[in-house]
């Protein structure tokens, strides 16, 4: 779907999603955030009303749509600092079976007791003396 957006890529080889218009970036939420709510491994957490809101909010950071005046910094210092990776080789995030001509020839342990990553570095400001004089 994306690679029908014919988009340019970023010096980490990945899409730039914030020169989507307006019908792409429906079309993209729609798949990040919905279709990901249909995934077996979504609809088994705890609360899925978060999952759907942290996607929805990975999703408009992703594509530089966070409304003006929510975050009280510059988001378009931040949108291009987000990547998303694939899971690393010999991590298995459920248990999975392999069939070859109907036997089965491996078995794989879930070997995570994660249920997410997600690493957030926030940026941090320096303290004015009337801030500081407030917190005392």
């Amino acid at each position: 779907m994306i690679d029908s957006f014919r988009l340019n890529r970023n010096s980490m080889d990945q899409y730039d999603l914030t020169k989507l218009n307006s019908q792409q970036y429906v079309m993209f939420r729609y798949h990040f955030v919905e279709q990901c709510m249909h995934n077996p491994t979504y609809q088994n957490v705890e609360n899925p009303k978060a999952m759907e809101l942290l996607l929805s909010v990975l999703c408009m950071a992703l594509c530089n749509k966070v409304p003006k005046g929510v975050v009280p910094y510059k988001m378009d210092q931040v949108y291009h600092k987000i990547r998303l990776v694939n899971i690393p080789k010999g991590l298995e995030i459920v248990r999975r079976e392999v069939i070859e001509n109907g036997e089965v020839t491996g078995v794989f342990d879930k070997n995570t007791n994660e249920r997410a990553l997600v690493r957030v570095l926030v940026p941090k400001r320096k303290l004015t003396l009337s801030e500081i004089a407030a917190e005392d």
